[in-house]
């Protein structure tokens, strides 16, 4: 048989040019697995993320009732929406019902009302005008393009933003046609020199709007993050992560965050420095407070910060914050724990954590704590967090030997074989990954791993997956068993695997039914029933 593979060496034996084969393709399938899954990941974290503000008078008046929020400065130019309109001006809001069955040509109608009046009327009935624009604005994309049309490029919006007394409810407003659909963030997007200017006012009420506005104009697309990155938004959201007020750190989080997102990695560099410490304070601050919605929005911020930057990477570790992260996830494993939002974010900061040097694992095998919560949120309920879970404990197991072990003493192994029985193509291929991690190093950890748990019925029978990675996983971790355990050859006869392994010969994908072939010839020769071409 003529072997035409490229790189192929012509002296070399049959037997000698299977392992080489072998080798080779265990080296490429590494490279490609990760490739593909941090690209899944990336397009995962690039959806939109967006936050609708709660109606106006609903915020001031809880607000007031808490006391909060603590402001740097005065809100004495804080307007607020007002109950009558003390001109006595008899306006189109008099007669207008918010009705949510409204026809579209009386939304037209009653939009084109609202318009005109915030263009004409006085201060105070602008002030009521943006209450009800804002109040319809919260209602979806069908009322925010009733509005678009008929405020042209927002003329009549802007004007409210250049005025003290209705910056705030005119941000708001802002805001909600930010979270719209991508057309209406654009057009949203013209108000953003106004947004940006209002970062560092002393109003903490008009701060925390902006942020929320600027949050959901950076979340629509890498160029409203470009233009407001180049009009010097990333300075004063900094700022603001250090501020008295929760709801202002937690909006300038979330602003963020978004604004972060597929950044180039020198800038996230040159950010390290002033970024860390503002972090690092908040993470403190609310942490004690266990003010659970502010830490999900700096974990945001720590997740798109720290990937494939190892600077960031190097300054959690080097700092107090990794212990921070372990205390926030020990606790967020409780049964007690209330709240779990911030798990997902979370799970991913550690997961890039785990990305760098032996000893940045290590932190993670040597703390049962950290282990003990990860097994827990391995078994989750909710299937985002078993994913990521998984995804962390793969990035363990692709570290050394002591790793893998620490796993194991860990009682992992049969919650990732749970995993590969769940029907999921994203657990069952994390659960794949970190299956194949734990086991490779040597003999005695495999045999420890497919000992645990009868996990080699369970990967066999994944090989008719649809998943094109499932089924190379699963591949791999056939023949690493076949190749490395004295009785593997044997465990895959007795779990029917010949006969799932014959079914998938001929697949249409070539590296699918060449490594098929391979493990076929070299450990199945009796199940062979013609030559086959390995080429």
């Amino acid at each position: 048989m003529s072997d035409l593979r490229p790189g192929a060496h012509r002296n070399e034996t049959a037997a000698e040019r299977s392992v080489r084969r072998a080798s080779e393709a265990r080296a490429q399938r590494k490279e490609q697995s990760v490739a593909l899954r941090k690209d899944k990941r990336a397009k995962h974290m690039e959806l939109k993320r967006t936050r609708r503000a709660p109606p106006m008078d609903a915020i001031l008046q809880s607000n007031v009732m808490a006391g909060s929020p603590e402001s740097s400065g005065s809100s004495a130019n804080c307007a607020v929406p007002i109950a009558a309109d003390a001109t006595g001006e008899h306006t189109a809001m008099d007669d207008i019902d918010l009705d949510n069955d409204i026809s579209d040509e009386e939304l037209d109608i009653t939009v084109k009302s609202l318009v005109d009046t915030l263009r004409k009327f006085k201060e105070a009935t602008r002030q009521r005008t943006l209450g009800v624009i804002g109040d319809y604005l919260q209602r979806g994309s069908r009322y925010v393009e009733a509005y678009i049309r008929h405020d042209i490029k927002l003329g009549a919006m802007l004007r409210a933003l250049n005025t003290p007394q209705t910056q705030l409810q005119a941000c708001w407003c802002i805001s909600n046609i930010a979270a719209s659909i991508s057309s209406h963030t654009r057009e949203a997007s013209v108000a953003s020199p106004y947004l940006i200017t209002f970062l560092g006012s002393e109003n903490a009420y008009l701060q925390d709007h902006s942020a929320t506005a600027v949050a959901n104009i950076a979340g629509d697309s890498p160029s409203c993050r470009d233009q407001l990155i180049a009009q010097g938004a990333i300075s004063p959201v900094i700022s603001l992560i250090a501020s008295r007020s929760a709801d202002v750190v937690r909006s300038a989080a979330f602003a963020l965050s978004n604004l972060l997102r597929g950044q180039a990695l020198d800038l996230r560099q040159r950010m390290n420095a002033t970024l860390m410490p503002a972090m690092i304070k908040a993470f403190e601050t609310f942490v004690a407070q266990s003010n659970y919605d502010v830490i999900t929005e700096l974990l945001w911020v720590l997740t798109y910060f720290c990937v494939d930057n190892p600077v960031a990477v190097a300054s959690f570790v080097e700092t107090t914050l990794i212990h921070t992260l372990f205390s926030i996830l020990v606790d967020s494993a409780a049964p007690q724990c209330p709240y779990h939002h911030q798990v997902s974010p979370l799970l991913r900061v550690l997961g890039n954590i785990l990305g760098g040097p032996e000893e940045y694992i290590r932190l993670f095998t040597t703390n049962a704590p950290v282990l003990r919560a990860l097994l827990v949120h391995l078994s989750s309920p909710l299937h985002h967090i078993r994913s990521e879970c998984a995804w962390v404990v793969a990035n363990i197991a692709g570290g050394g030997p002591e790793h893998g072990k620490a796993l194991l003493e860990g009682n992992f192994v049969p919650a990732l074989g749970a995993l590969l029985e769940s029907g999921n193509a994203d657990l069952q291929r994390e659960a794949l990954f970190a299956l194949l991690g734990t086991a490779h190093h040597n003999v005695d950890v495999l045999d420890a791993v497919v000992s645990a748990t009868p996990v080699v019925p369970s990967i066999i029978r994944l090989l008719p997956s649809p998943d094109i990675e499932i089924q190379l996983a699963t591949l791999q971790f056939i023949e690493m068993l076949c190749r490395m355990h004295p009785h593997g050859v044997r465990m895959v006869d007795e779990s029917d695997g010949p006969s799932y392994l014959e079914a998938q010969q001929y697949h249409a994908n070539q590296e699918v039914s060449w490594r098929v072939t391979d493990i076929l010839t070299r450990y199945f020769e009796d199940y062979d029933d013609e030559e086959i071409d390995m080429d």
